[in-house]
């Protein structure tokens, strides 16, 4: 007979180690595996560069942007990115808001185009000049709505967003 201890691991809150057991069982796993791979998956995260703030800022992003994205008719991109604006300054702190609107540029310029930079800019190419002036408005109102500390060039199908010292 099996019998279930109520007992949790003194380097876990109870409600967190609930939480986890809970998961682990819905998924068909066993705590200390699931822990493992958290722990792990975690450990690789960090050693990348990636903090934890940025894994939740992407989330909220995520979250926000499969909830809110449309397809819109062409010419409708900056009106896109005030709606954006408006709901990604309601969602964030102002310490966040630059990294969030800079990670939503990012996803959305994923399904038009690629990207290349560093921890100061972002170059967004794109195909088409017709993508990248959509994209240029997108952001622009985006950037101007949230008030972020960006700016947003154009050279015919790139466009650089920088963060503003």
């Amino acid at each position: 007979m099996s019998v279930k201890s109520s007992r949790s691991p003194c380097f876990m809150r109870s409600d967190v180690y609930e939480d986890l057991r809970s998961y682990a069982e819905s998924a068909g796993m066993k705590v200390y595996t699931l822990t493992n791979l958290l722990v792990e998956t975690g450990l690789k995260m960090l050693k990348e560069g990636i903090s934890p703030s940025e894994v939740l800022i992407m989330y909220k992003v995520l979250d926000t942007l499969t909830r809110f994205v449309e397809i819109k008719p062409k010419g409708g991109w900056g009106e896109l990115g005030q709606a954006l604006g408006t709901v990604l300054k309601g969602a964030f702190n102002e310490r966040d808001l630059d990294m969030a609107v800079m990670k939503a540029l990012e996803i959305v310029a994923m399904s038009k185009g690629s990207k290349s930079g560093s921890r100061t800019s972002v170059q967004f190419m794109f195909l088409s000049g017709t993508d990248a002036e959509e994209f240029e408005a997108f952001a622009d109102s985006l950037i101007e709505t949230t008030a972020a500390k960006l700016s947003v060039e154009r050279l015919t199908n790139v466009v650089k967003v920088s963060y503003v010292q």
